[in-house]
């Protein structure tokens, strides 16, 4: 599948798995990021592919790939995420579950994103 593909594209470009995201390569901070996906590498990824790739990537990682087309659909990217609830998520069908675990892990990303910033560190 051309999705599948475009994931594996980018693990090879980050020399990385997908799911084991290193981070040595960063600047080191006060508090290490606690997101599934660093910011300076969704950057990239949405600098590169856009955001409806970084949406498939971001649901990908968490195992979710069968909620992107529903979350597309809305027009619900990567950058929403966080400003929506786990009702909504259902309302479209996803699960109770996969609900909260998306909407902590973009939570968590868009936190990360903010303590870099608030230490002088801009991606």
């Amino acid at each position: 599948m051309y999705y599948t593909s475009n994931i594996q594209h980018l693990a090879a470009i980050n020399n990385t798995n997908p799911i084991n995201i290193s981070t040595s390569y960063l600047p080191l901070i006060n508090q290490p990021s606690n997101s599934i996906i660093h910011p300076r590498q969704a950057r990239k990824i949405e600098q590169f592919f856009g955001r409806e790739e970084m949406l498939r990537y971001f649901l990908s990682l968490l195992n979710y790939d069968e909620y992107s087309s529903i979350l597309e659909q809305e027009k619900i990217d990567f950058c929403e995420l966080p400003f929506i609830d786990e009702r909504k998520l259902q309302g479209l069908g996803i699960p109770y579950g996969p609900s909260i675990r998306i909407i902590h892990e973009a939570q968590q990303y868009f936190t990360s994103l903010l303590t870099l910033k608030s230490n002088g560190i801009y991606v």
